[in-house]
């Protein structure tokens, strides 16, 4: 391998959004005229065009997987998944409404926990069903592991978080990222995770302080302004446009800031997890800063809102893209050593997160 290549010329995308637009725009018509169905074929069709224009250090990558792999996974995943939200809906309420109050409070945790261990099962498996897809060198990846572990890690991590009032997001978000690649592998080389939370404790303590402190000042302001003074009182006495557009505007700056500084610590969260996530020889980072991120969002939220949804179809080619061009590799894989996986190969993909097209990083 040439070790005088750039880093980021390593791994990159080559593909454009006008030879990408006849497969988004046929894609969205074939989906909205069968009602949904085709999207799992359009899905199909969006990877094999992104995958194909992505190349790593000197070949380019192969999807192979169906649209009825995706459509028979999202099948399994809705029984597996409808069962819980429907009790959730109907079968709680019944209890309520029979006097069964404690059991219902019952059933919504046991159902609510099941859930939780059945989201982290179908994280896990959406993942290792890419990976078992994408070939590259006629070598693909994967994993043997089922999930039911990540699944239960994921389940105890979050009742960690949820008891902590959200204060171990960070840690939870750290060690789920590590135990779920810890477990796969490409060819015959594992990839290793090492991720700390170290790194991005300052942007979390500013996720989670920015909250409670908003909350701080606009109670202590709400409480100056509902004093008397002369017998007025400051803000209850205020017209109703005026208490209507502070309200608005309040939960406007709570918004946009909590949306700003997630944003921030996010594109911190990845950059470091994706800099301590390694493969053989090969060392991955990821560039993309917090404005990098923002505008990628909001970008995405101009296109769906002028085209009244159909602009969604592009973004998958977005996304991709954004990770192949933010993306570097560094070190050296000794690909005459490079051996095909022993992990089975998948006959479906297993989740609705993988059916629905959430990225599998």
């Amino acid at each position: 391998m040439d070790s005088q290549i750039e880093p980021k010329d390593r791994f990159g995308f080559a593909g454009n959004w006008r030879e990408f637009a006849p497969i988004a725009l046929t894609n969205a018509l074939l989906t909205l005229v069968t009602l949904g169905v085709f999207r799992f074929w359009a899905i199909r069709r969006e990877r094999e065009y992104l995958w194909s224009r992505t190349w790593l250090l000197d070949d380019w990558l192969d999807w192979t997987g169906t649209g009825k792999e995706l459509f028979i996974g999202f099948i399994f995943a809705a029984i597996l998944l409808g069962g819980p939200l429907f009790i959730l809906q109907f079968g709680i309420q019944a209890l309520v409404l029979r006097g069964h109050d404690i059991a219902a409070i019952v059933v919504s945790v046991v159902t609510l926990l099941f859930f939780n261990f059945a989201v982290g099962v179908a994280r896990f498996r959406a993942l290792r069903y890419r990976l078992n897809r994408t070939y590259w060198k006629g070598i693909r990846g994967g994993s043997n592991a089922p999930g039911w572990r990540y699944g239960f890690s994921n389940l105890w991590k979050w009742i960690v978080n949820y008891l902590s009032l959200g204060a171990a997001v960070a840690w939870t978000m750290t060690t789920l990222w590590n135990d779920k690649w810890n477990q796969m592998g490409f060819g015959n080389h594992d990839f290793r995770s090492e991720a700390r939370v170290r790194p991005i404790i300052v942007p979390f303590i500013c996720l989670y302080l920015v909250p409670i402190l908003l909350i701080i000042v606009s109670t202590t302001y709400l409480l100056v302004q509902g004093t008397m003074v002369e017998g007025v009182y400051l803000f209850i006495d205020a017209p109703r446009e005026f208490r209507i557009a502070f309200f608005l505007l309040i939960a406007f700056l709570i918004y946009t800031l909590i949306s700003l500084i997630f944003v921030i610590y996010y594109a911190a969260f990845f950059r470091n997890a994706i800099s301590q996530l390694s493969l053989g020889g090969l060392q991955f980072s990821f560039e993309a800063e917090g404005a990098d991120w923002f505008m990628l969002f909001l970008v995405d939220a101009l296109i769906i809102i002028a085209t009244l949804g159909i602009g969604s179809f592009f973004l998958g080619y977005r996304h991709w893209a954004f990770f192949a061009n933010h993306l570097a590799v560094h070190g050296d894989l000794d690909v005459s050593a490079l051996q095909q996986t022993s992990v089975r190969s998948e006959r479906y993909s297993d989740g609705w997160l993988d059916a629905m097209d959430i990225g599998a990083f």
